[in-house]
């Protein structure tokens, strides 16, 4: 439901439904459950499109520190292991969004080319993830007056 809104440009919508999904899933599932993870991250993509930076990186930190964990089983997808977890790269290249967002270039710069190389060493490769983080480490060096450096 929140994918559909969030798609429509329903954000206020598409953030209630993922905030009303944690509220259910963290104490079902506990804290570090995988979904809370997942929800957290697509909560935070909602929160970056509303223009709440601040929001969205506090659940990419949360969502980052237990995609990391040891794996777990996600419904609907494989096993998740955090060496071949494209989701860790993903969720990195978030952050690094909301960090430009917050104008903390350095930082920004490091997670973001750290997201570029794990999702690099993914196999199959992640192509869209890929194509994500290129254009935002793009962004970041243009808000940055630094084109020259994205385009590397």
């Amino acid at each position: 439901l929140s994918r559909v809104v969030r798609d429509q440009g329903r954000l206020d919508e598409a953030a209630a439904a993922l905030e009303a999904a944690l509220a259910i899933a963290r104490p079902a599932l506990g804290n570090e459950h995988q979904l809370v993870a997942i929800y957290s991250c697509n909560l935070a993509a909602v929160q970056l499109a509303r223009k709440k930076p601040e929001a969205a990186e506090g659940l990419l930190r949360e969502a980052l520190r237990i995609r990391s964990q040891a794996a777990q089983l996600v419904p609907n997808r494989r096993r998740i292991l955090p060496e071949d977890d494209w989701g860790v790269g993903a969720t990195k290249s978030l952050l690094g969004a909301a960090l430009t967002a917050l104008r903390r270039w350095d930082e920004a710069e490091s997670v973001l080319l750290e997201a570029r190389h794990d999702l690099d060493a993914m196999t199959p490769l992640p192509g869209r993830e890929i194509e994500m983080t290129a254009a935002r480490l793009a962004e970041l060096y243009a808000r940055q007056d630094r084109q020259g450096r994205a385009e590397r």
